[in-house]
């Protein structure tokens, strides 16, 4: 007469009503699960684990890329913006979820999910400034850097999960897919691969979506270089020797060549700023979204008419015009992960906004 995790989620996949619904134990759980599943391949272990990934990603996901609420799984379609979203642990073992099923079947929801968490939950939960971690990160509210860790030296579970999933990140941006290099994520940087094939990426994503990824070999060779097509990109293009390769209903993109060291793929990614409903079943409200990033209002940015000239870490602000409530408003926007950066209030979501998703 224990939790019953396995047998719920073959059940009936609900992870609210699977045992005590604390997400991060569960969470925890199916991460070990797979872990078991890659000496022991049972395939109830994996069926579990995508059940479950399947109703928190359809009917439990904030917009940020993270879940739960008071450290519980919701209910159906219900999502709290303030206060208690996302438990940092949550974030994190959400995180770790995502990189286990992303390697074992190779489904790029997967790798959207990644991007989603690595761009706004994960980096909005820890002060640009200080390194301190909120418990919790809401959607509407102030961030409550170091609030939850008690004692000395001051440490929580989420003090330490963050940055445990912050050093993750190198590890989710390239690898191999089904033996094929691939690029999932357009992180600037070196990032060396299996094979002798190192990709250096160039540019300033998500500022803009152009850049450019070089090719360093120990010999030519041919094979196919595989990009993600993020979910939200239209008019996704690579360039490579005067070829054009766009996504043809496969959002992973295979460019296939003889390739030499020095080769040049020119990236570009539309980031159009395009506003997305909040899941919620008893709101309206919606966040703007750009590229792989939400954008929030922040109080302090409202008050300087701009970004503040004291006291502020990033140089990003969005400006977008939309109808609110009926009338032209104007919004000043930065990114979800800068906002609240001083303890002050900020919202990412809005009201009165017609939703485009």
């Amino acid at each position: 007469d224990g939790c019953q995790l396995l047998t719920s989620l073959l059940e009936h996949g609900n992870v609210h009503k699977t045992a005590n619904r604390k997400a991060y134990e569960m969470l925890s759980n199916l991460v070990g699960l797979l872990e078991l599943y890659r000496v022991d391949p049972d395939e109830r272990y994996l069926r579990a684990c995508q059940n479950a990934w399947q109703d928190i990603a359809t009917r439990r996901l904030y917009v940020t890329g993270t879940t739960s609420y008071f450290e519980q799984f919701t209910p159906d379609h219900r999502l709290p913006p303030g206060q208690a979203v996302g438990e940092g642990c949550v974030t994190v073992t959400w995180l770790q979820l995502n990189l286990h099923l992303l390697e074992l079947t190779g489904v790029v929801e997967y790798a959207d999910e990644l991007e989603r968490t690595i761009y706004n939950a994960l980096p909005g939960a820890q002060s640009p400034h200080t390194g301190e971690v909120s418990y919790f990160t809401p959607l509407v509210g102030h961030k409550g850097y170091n609030d939850h860790d008690k004692g000395e030296p001051r440490i929580s579970c989420c003090s330490s999960s963050i940055p445990r999933g912050m050093a993750m990140i190198p590890a989710l941006i390239a690898g191999t897919l089904h033996g094929k290099p691939a690029l999932l994520q357009y992180v600037p940087g070196t990032h060396a691969l299996p094979g002798g094939i190192t990709l250096h990426v160039r540019g300033d994503y998500p500022e803009s979506g152009t850049l450019e990824i070089e090719l360093e070999l120990q010999e030519a060779a041919e094979f196919s270089l595989v990009l993600r097509v993020p979910e939200w990109a239209t008019n996704f293009e690579a360039n490579v020797g005067g070829q054009s390769f766009t996504p043809a209903g496969n959002r992973w993109l295979e460019i296939s060549r003889r390739w030499v060291s020095g080769d040049t793929v020119a990236v570009n990614i539309p980031l159009e700023t395009r506003v997305v409903g909040d899941g919620d079943v008893t709101t309206e409200s919606v966040a703007f979204v750009r590229g792989p990033q939400v954008l929030a209002t922040d109080e302090a940015v409202d008050a300087a008419g701009g970004l503040p000239s004291d006291n502020w870490w990033g140089s990003s602000i969005h400006t977008c015009r939309q109808k609110q409530h009926g009338k032209d408003t104007q919004f000043q926007l930065v990114n979800f992960a800068d906002a609240g950066q001083n303890r002050e209030a900020y919202s990412a979501l809005q009201e009165g906004i017609e939703c485009d998703e």
